[in-house]
């Protein structure tokens, strides 16, 4: 295994896919719940991403297994919250690292001319 392999294969637990480098993204200024992940991309992008239930929980449980972001259950009463006890989810350390080293690895490919001959 040649050096560029051996790093690879050691930051390969930190690549973040796409949804999960948004879900970061979101999460990397202020703790929110779930529902509120989900509209403030919807409205960070102009009504051009809607991430669906589906697909926003299973990435926040990928994210948090990775140690990527934290999560905590609320404590507002049943009136303050008006429906179902509500999960919030923050950015940790390590998954602003993550989200940096991702950020960072698309600009060297978007700034790079190098080809393999």
């Amino acid at each position: 295994m040649n050096n560029s392999e051996t790093v690879l294969s050691k930051n390969i637990e930190s690549i973040l896919s796409e949804l999960e480098e948004i879900i970061l993204s979101t999460l990397k200024n202020e703790e929110m719940y779930g529902l509120q992940v989900s509209k403030t991309i919807e409205l960070r992008s102009n009504n051009k991403l809607n991430i669906g239930f589906g697909s926003l929980y299973p990435a926040l449980r990928r994210l948090e297994s990775k140690g990527f972001v934290k999560s905590r259950w609320g404590e507002e009463s049943i009136e303050d919250r008006g429906g179902a006890r509500r999960r919030y989810y923050k950015a940790t350390p390590t998954g602003l690292n993550a989200l940096s080293e991702k950020l960072s690895i698309k600009e060297d490919i978007r700034n790079s001319n190098l080809v393999v001959a």
